[in-house]
C-alpha cells in the first residue's frame, strides 16, 4: 500500500454451487501491528438457483390467418449460468391444427438474461364459439428450478352468435350467414 492508512481491495467470487459461500480475506502487515483482529473480515454470501415462471396470455382468434400468442417466461434471479429448459403446447378444449398450430422446443437464457418469449400461432376463423385455451408447459431446465411450469393460452373468440330477424322482408329472404 502505497498510501498509508487508506487500503482497498476488491475481490469477486463466482459461485458454482448452491448453499452458502464464506469470503474470508486477512490483511498481513511486514511490521508489528498493534490491533491484529481487525485485518480480517469475513462475509456469508446465500447462493440461490434462479426460477423459471410462466404467464398466462389471451388473444383474439381474427378471421383468418393466424395471430400469435406471446408468452412471457422469467427467470429470477439473473442467472450466473446459461440456463435452458423445453416447452410444448398440449390442448385444452382449443385443438392444435385447427385453432392454433402446436409447438415445441428449447428456450436458452444467456448469463444476466432474465426474460424470453414463446410464440404460438393461433388460427383466426369465422366459427361463432366459446372462447377456447391451450396450455405452454415448462419442463427439463439445466441450471435452474420451475417455479410455475404451466401457462394458459385463451383463444378469445371475435364473432357474435345469434340469429338475424328482418322484418318486413319478402318470405324469398335467404341468408347463408348461419343460424
Amino acid at each position: 500500500v502505497t498510501n498509508p492508512g487508506v487500503a482497498t481491495a476488491s475481490i469477486q467470487v463466482t459461485a458454482n454451487a448452491l448453499g452458502f459461500i464464506t469470503n474470508r480475506a486477512t490483511v498481513f502487515r511486514n511490521e508489528p501491528d498493534p490491533i491484529p483482529q481487525n485485518n480480517t473480515v469475513e462475509i456469508i454470501t446465500a447462493v440461490v438457483t434462479p426460477s423459471l415462471s410462466i404467464s398466462n396470455t389471451s388473444v383474439l382468434e381474427g378471421n383468418a390467418g393466424t395471430v400469435n400468442a406471446t408468452f412471457n417466461v422469467t427467470l429470477l434471479p439473473p442467472p450466473a449460468a446459461s440456463v435452458s429448459l423445453h416447452y410444448t403446447t398440449p390442448d385444452g378444449s382449443a385443438q392444435a391444427g385447427s385453432d392454433y398450430i402446436a409447438t415445441n422446443g428449447t428456450l436458452s437464457f444467456a448469463i444476466g438474461q432474465t426474460n424470453q418469449t414463446i410464440l404460438v400461432q393461433v388460427l383466426g376463423d369465422m366459427s361463432a364459439e366459446p372462447n377456447e385455451t391451450f396450455s405452454v408447459i415448462l419442463s427439463s431446465p439445466t441450471n435452474a428450478t420451475i417455479g410455475a411450469a404451466v401457462a394458459t393460452g385463451t383463444i378469445v373468440n371475435d364473432e357474435t352468435s345469434g340469429r338475424m330477424a328482418v322484418y318486413g322482408a319478402p318470405s324469398t329472404l335467404a341468408w347463408n350467414g348461419g343460424v
